[in-house]
């Protein structure tokens, strides 16, 4: 069974960590990293997993990670005959494997090798310890150690209890030293005990802890948080007490008792960032599992759509976790039409497009996978990237589903009219406009992919 958190690999300080803890995450690269899933048939079956899981998953690491312009793409899974067969054929070192065993526990990162992240199905059972796990394990990977380093910690009762929601906490945890790695509470950098830097997690923005800290879910507001319980008798190696103690860290380290504070566990530092995106652009292991921004905006399964019958049950499929919008993007330019019937490269973004015309709009919370699709006629604006549309994808062979022919009797906009409707036959006729009979008319053409055109007609002896 693995325990929470039964974390293996950490990386010690390397010189290309400079310490910092401040960075404009906003104007660095863009790192994109292939995630991938493997697991016994057998556990999907009696787990209820199908691919819709592995998205979730990728989807919380995006939410969690692309605050450091750290980005994670869904690649695929497969089914392996023993997960516990650990002779290499189940890593691929060129991806993060998510290995998934059907067991109870928790999580561990880099067991076998550094670019396994192992996973129970126990870990998908509670959404807040899925995201927890997630965050933490591949943390790990990128070079981040546990808030406590090495420092561990013993129990023992307190001369003065404390108090968690008015009940007396008799007996709790304390320090226990490792003398060549504890880090000191103090930072301040003149002081001759300072040595957040070297000590600890090497993480300078994150406060001095050990292992399994007195915590309590704090509910006197109304609002349950969680807070650290400070005591003056639970001190440092210096004899200076513990203060402000972030019990909300994705890198601290509970035991399996304490499960439930997990939901609360929801945050990276700054330095953290910065050390992960360190730990990324140095490492060759890592180099390997990156990939190209250009990969966000391409589907994960479907088709577009280029001439010939129309298949709408096979469109085109985005991963969640990023917040899209798909916006009006080709058509009718001053020197012709313009029109891509298979969408434009990524780099090529010389066409014209309308940022306020919405076709499709997706928030990153969203895990309705049907609803992440390219409507026609449009281009993909990923948010968490830049707002400059790309894509686009205008394809003028597709014909409508369906229309509605809408004659304004007055011969002006007004509500004397006359609505025709039409099937995909009798709406797609090259004759249609031909066809009518002198006047004003609004033909509106309805698409498999839930779009829809309009286009104001006058019909005159000059269109005959």
């Amino acid at each position: 069974m693995l325990s929470i958190c039964e974390c293996l690999t950490e990386y010690d300080l390397e010189p290309y960590h400079t310490g910092s803890t401040t960075l404009d995450f906003e104007n660095e690269e863009p790192l994109v990293v292939k995630a991938y899933f493997i697991l016994e048939e057998i556990t999907a079956i009696d787990r209820g997993f199908d691919e819709s899981t592995y998205f979730e998953a990728v989807a919380y690491l995006n939410i969690n990670y692309n605050q450091f312009n750290i980005f994670f793409k869904y690649i695929g899974f497969e089914f392996v005959d023993d997960i516990q067969d650990h002779d290499g054929n189940e890593y691929f070192p060129d991806r993060i494997n998510f290995r998934i065993q059907n067991e109870p526990g928790g999580g561990a990162a880099g067991l076998f090798n550094p670019l396994n992240v192992i996973l129970t199905y126990q870990a998908y059972n509670n959404e807040e310890n899925k995201q927890y796990l997630l965050a933490h394990e591949v943390g790990h990977i990128f070079g981040l150690k546990h808030t406590n380093g090495n420092t561990s910690r013993f129990v023992d009762d307190f001369i003065t209890p404390l108090v968690c929601n008015t009940e007396q906490i008799i007996s709790g945890t304390f320090p226990s030293f490792d003398p060549t790695s504890n880090e000191n509470v103090t930072r301040d950098e003149t002081n001759i005990n300072y040595n957040a830097n070297i000590a600890g997690d090497f993480v300078v923005d994150t406060p001095a802890t050990y292992f399994n800290p007195n915590l309590c879910i704090d509910t006197s507001s109304g609002i349950s948080t969680l807070q650290y319980l400070f005591s003056n008798e639970v001190v440092d190696a210096i004899d200076i007490p513990y203060v402000d103690i972030d019990g909300t860290n994705f890198m601290i380290s509970t035991p399996q008792g304490v499960i439930e504070f997990n939901e609360f566990i929801t945050i990276f530092t700054e330095g953290q960032g910065v050390r992960m995106r360190e730990t990324i652009n140095n490492e060759p292991i890592l180099q390997a599992i990156l990939t190209t921004i250009a990969c966000l905006y391409e589907p994960y399964s479907g088709d577009y759509y280029f001439a010939g019958p129309s298949n709408s049950d096979n469109k085109p499929l985005f991963q969640p976790g990023f917040d899209y919008k798909f916006v009006s993007a080709g058509g009718q330019i001053f020197n012709g039409y313009q029109f891509y019937n298979t969408p434009s490269d990524y780099e090529d973004t010389n066409f014209v497009y309308d940022v306020n015309t919405i076709a499709n709009a997706v928030d990153r919370f969203s895990l309705d996978l049907e609803s992440i699709t390219h409507p026609n006629k449009s281009a993909i604006i990923i948010e968490q990237l830049d707002d400059q549309p790309r894509k686009c994808y205008h394809n003028i062979n597709r014909g409508a589903s369906s229309g509605k022919i809408i004659k304004f009797n007055d011969g002006v906009p007004n509500n004397n009219y006359t609505i025709t409707d039409k099937d995909s036959l009798q709406i797609n006729q090259p004759t249609l406009i031909q066809d009518l009979e002198n006047g004003l008319y609004l033909i509106q053409k309805e698409y498999d992919d839930g779009t829809q055109e309009q286009n104001m007609i006058l019909k005159g002896n000059n269109n005959e």
